[in-house]
């Protein structure tokens, strides 16, 4: 049987650094009370703890005409699609063009970049099928 789970203490449990290192992960940032919560996966991407918003906000902030602090207010990314958007791509070129050691082309395993995207690989099955149905549907692939 399934029991339901609040929220808030669930996600402030799982994206606490303490507890994420206990278990292999990165830390991102959320050391505060209450982050795991309020910097849950957001955008395209899901973009999820405090670094990676404090990150993308200084970088929208230097390279854009927004003037936002998304540490204040981190639900933009789902309220507004063009934050949410330009902070999955900015997140994308960061953490996986800039980070494999090749240009991605039709050669690049969707494991790869999965493994610079999800530490965990979740959903890894799913990701592959979703990369090659993109690879017939979008000609730049």
């Amino acid at each position: 049987m399934l029991v339901p789970v609040s929220q808030e203490p669930f996600f402030n449990f799982i994206y606490n650094d303490d507890e994420r290192m206990k278990v292999g992960w990165s830390p991102i940032g959320n050391k505060n009370a209450g982050d795991g919560y309020k910097f849950i996966g957001r955008g395209i991407i899901q973009i999820t703890g405090r670094d990676n918003y404090k990150n993308f906000s200084d970088w929208l902030n230097q390279n854009t005409s927004f003037n936002l602090d998304l540490l204040q207010n981190p639900e933009l990314l789902n309220s507004n699609k063009e934050i949410g958007a330009l902070a999955s791509l900015c997140f994308f070129k960061n953490n996986v063009i800039d980070k494999l050691p090749n240009v991605i082309n039709n050669e690049t395993k969707s494991i790869d970049v999965t493994a610079k995207i999800n530490v965990a690989k979740l959903e890894k099955h799913q990701r592959k099928k979703n990369f090659l149905k993109s690879q017939e549907e979008i000609e730049c692939l």
